[in-house]
């Protein structure tokens, strides 16, 4: 069974949250995609994709970017500014509207 290294709880956890294989969860994914490409999905999703849906999901919420480098665990911000930054576009009218209020 795959375990967090950082807080040592187990990753994968069945309904009644008890431990998994780490194994069946990615038989259980797979099985996941094949259902939705039989519904029409076109693309095959990594289940590594999820991580990037949960960051993209945190900030639109409004998670700094600063606290989502820390849940992602990147070591520097720039991996997660250079990965995520597209998903801040009021990051420029933010920067422009504090220009005019510090030139003002």
């Amino acid at each position: 069974m795959r375990v967090s290294r950082k807080t040592a709880k187990h990753l994968f956890l069945n309904p009644s949250g008890r431990p998994i294989d780490h194994r069946r969860a990615w038989e259980i994914w797979d099985e996941a995609v094949r259902s939705a490409q039989a519904a029409g999905l076109d693309k095959k999703p990594r289940i590594h994709d999820l991580r990037h849906s949960n960051a993209s999901w945190l900030l639109q919420a409004g998670l700094d970017i600063y606290k989502l480098q820390k849940h992602l665990g990147h070591r520097s911000i720039t991996t997660t500014i250079d990965r995520y930054s597209h998903l801040l576009p009021e990051g420029v009218s933010d920067t422009a509207a504090a220009m005019n209020r510090a030139f003002v």
